[in-house]
């Protein structure tokens, strides 16, 4: 008998009818933005338990990120360290009578693994990933060996955008088992309403968004920006918000602001500032500050390889996707966006409002309710 027949054989537990959802979340954070994300969870009435790794005296540090005190007020948390069995975490989890476990990705320490693969139907097993594909060794071995990998442990993955479901449908999972939408921005912070173009054109700023270190491609803003500013007789300013070792590769450079680390209100108020943003990543999973920024109303210069650019870009009406590491193609889109008129502005700013518009914590959080109430009244079908 195989794992799954084994798995859609054990007994089903089904929950209490009407009930609210109950997710768990292995491994602390694995949405980028998840204190907007587990709030609109709230909202709908669910909840969660967020299981870290890493000493319960050092909650702040787990084993794929932060277990931050907005999640410790919002739900429940359990932290393992080297002495917790994977008996104790199961234990625990199912004392907690989930619907859904979620953990990022498939290379997980294995005592989750252990406790993904014991989990009984009708939980839902959710794999979220950011990773697009890229052909790597890792990846060929997964496409090889997903039945005994993958398939044993997750029944759908959770994905931002397009580029990674690329990646999961070669891992084994089906049109049926992807859960779309993966990633959002805040979008009602940065969304405060359409921009005219006047107003647009009148900022004058390039806006960049990130931390500022060597994958970001601050080298080839750097030179890029010191090029157009030597083309054009009245270049646009270029505001940088951040921080990081790279800092010292854009730091100096006349039309340069160097904003620091910005919290979420002050980052939406200068993107309000600023006519539009670029982000020149050398590699980029997806890219979260793109959506903010499309929210904000901004025209966008993105790296092509970021994989929120096919849902969030669309060349030549709300911006430029720019070939990875060009810099003659960062001075050109540079020049070609601070050129466009007023008017051409305003349709680009409403354009990506209207692309951004595809996601949204609220919607989020809907799409991963119905998508479990979905799974699991397909597994209690089959028996």
């Amino acid at each position: 008998m195989t794992d799954q027949e084994e798995r859609q054989g054990a007994e089903v537990r089904t929950a209490p009818a009407g009930r609210p959802l109950r997710a768990v979340v292995i491994g602390g954070s694995v949405n980028g933005n998840s204190d907007v994300c587990s709030q609109a969870w709230l909202d709908l009435g669910h909840s969660f338990l967020a299981v870290g790794y890493g000493a319960v005296d050092d909650a702040e540090h787990t084993a794929f990120g932060p277990i931050g005190e907005r999640e410790r007020e919002r739900g429940e948390v359990f932290l393992v360290d080297q002495h917790t069995s994977a008996k104790d975490l199961l234990e625990r989890i199912e004392a907690y009578q989930p619907d859904a476990v979620m953990s990022r990705g498939w290379a997980v320490p294995p005592i989750f693994k252990q406790v993904m693969k014991q989990m009984r139907p009708p939980v839902v097993r959710i794999m979220f990933t950011d990773t697009t594909w890229r052909g790597t060794a890792k990846q060929w071995v997964g496409r090889a060996v997903h039945r005994f990998m993958i398939d044993p442990y997750f029944d759908v993955a959770m994905v931002p955008g397009e580029r990674t479901e690329f990646l999961v449908r070669r891992l084994g999972f089906g049109a049926d088992d992807v859960i779309r939408g993966g990633y959002t921005g805040n979008t009602p912070l940065f969304d405060s309403g359409p921009r005219s173009g006047d107003e647009l054109a009148s900022r004058r700023r390039f806006l960049y968004v990130g931390r500022l270190v060597a994958f970001k491609g601050l080298d080839i803003l750097a030179t890029a920006y010191r090029q157009y500013r030597d083309q054009v007789a009245e270049p646009w300013e270029l505001h940088i918000a951040g921080l990081g070792p790279e800092e010292r590769l854009v730091s100096g450079i006349e039309g340069v602001t160097l904003h620091g680390w910005c919290d979420a209100p002050a980052l939406a108020a200068l993107m309000h500032e600023c006519s539009g943003f670029v982000l020149p990543s050398r590699s980029e999973h997806f890219g979260i500050v793109v959506h903010e920024a499309a929210a904000a109303g901004l025209p966008l210069l993105v790296s092509e390889t970021a994989g929120a650019v096919p849902g969030l870009l669309q060349d030549g009406y709300n911006g430029w996707s720019v070939p990875e590491g060009d810099v003659a193609a960062w001075t050109r889109c540079l020049t070609q966006l601070s050129s466009q008129s007023p008017e051409r502005l305003g349709e680009m700013s409403e354009i990506s409002r209207g692309l951004a518009s595809r996601l949204s914590p609220a919607g989020w959080a809907r799409n991963l309710q119905e998508t479990i109430e979905r799974r699991r009244a397909m597994t209690n079908g089959h028996h």
